[in-house]
C-alpha cells in the first residue's frame, strides 16, 4: 500500500510539476545507459578474466610440461655423465695397469740388458786374454824358432870355418 501512495503522490507530483518530469525520465534514461555500460563493463571484465585465466592455465600447463620434460633430459644426461666417468675411470685404471706393465718389462728388459752387458765384457775379455795368450805363446814359439834358426847358422857357418861373432 506504501508503494501505491508513493506513486499517486508522484504523480501528482509531476502533473504539478511537468519539468520534473522530463528530468525525471530523462535520469531514469542515464541510469539504463549507466547500468548497460556497467553491466557490458562487468561482462568485459569477466570475458578478459575468464581469458586471462585460460592462458594462465594453459601457460602454467605449457611450463609444467618444459618442466617435466626438462627434468627427464636432466636424468638422461645424468646417467650418460655416470656412464662417462665410470668409462673414464676404467680407462684411467686400464691405463695406470699397463703403464706399471710396460714399466716392469722395461725394467727387466734393462736387467737383461746389464746381464748380457757384463755377459758381452766377460767374453770379450776371455776372447783378448785368449789372443793375448796365443800372441805370448805365438812370440815364444817364435822366438824359439828364430834361436833355432839363428844357431842353425851359426852351426852352418862354423861348418865353413868362420867364427860365429864375425856373423853376429
Amino acid at each position: 500500500r506504501k508503494n501505491n501512495d508513493d506513486r499517486v503522490g508522484l504523480a501528482r507530483h509531476n502533473k504539478e510539476h511537468p519539468a520534473l518530469t522530463n528530468n525525471s525520465t530523462l535520469n531514469r534514461h542515464e541510469l539504463e545507459v549507466t547500468t548497460d555500460q556497467l553491466a557490458d563493463e562487468r561482462q568485459n571484465l569477466m570475458d578478459v578474466s575468464a581469458d586471462l585465466t585460460r592462458q594462465y592455465k594453459t601457460m602454467e600447463a605449457q611450463l609444467v610440461g618444459k618442466i617435466i620434460e626438462l627434468e627427464m633430459s636432466n636424468k638422461v644426461l645424468r646417467k650418460e655423465l655416470d656412464m662417462t666417468h665410470e668409462s673414464l675411470n676404467e680407462t684411467k685404471s686400464q691405463a695406470a695397469t699397463t703403464i706399471k706393465a710396460k714399466n716392469d718389462e722395461i725394467r727387466l728388459l734393462k736387467l737383461k740388458i746389464e746381464s748380457m752387458q757384463g755377459a758381452y765384457e766377460g767374453i770379450l775379455i776371455n776372447a783378448l786374454d785368449s789372443m793375448a795368450e796365443r800372441i805370448e805363446a805365438a812370440r815364444d814359439k817364435w822366438e824359439i824358432e828364430s834361436f833355432m834358426v839363428q844357431q842353425r847358422n851359426k852351426d852352418a857357418l862354423l861348418d865353413f870355418g868362420l867364427s860365429h861373432s864375425v856373423v853376429i
